[in-house]
């Protein structure tokens, strides 16, 4: 399940889609998506 969600992340942040709470109650300033080349960035590991 772990695997999935990660896979789920990163499919949305590679075509730009933020992924909404549902507490969403409105745009936050800037998109918060994270940049591939950002995905595994210390401590994370591929």
């Amino acid at each position: 399940m772990s695997i999935l969600h990660a896979n789920i992340q990163d499919v949305f942040n590679e075509y730009g889609v933020q992924i909404m709470s549902p507490h969403y109650m409105m745009d936050p300033a800037s998109e918060k998506i994270v940049k591939p080349e950002d995905w595994h960035r210390a401590p994370a590991k591929k």
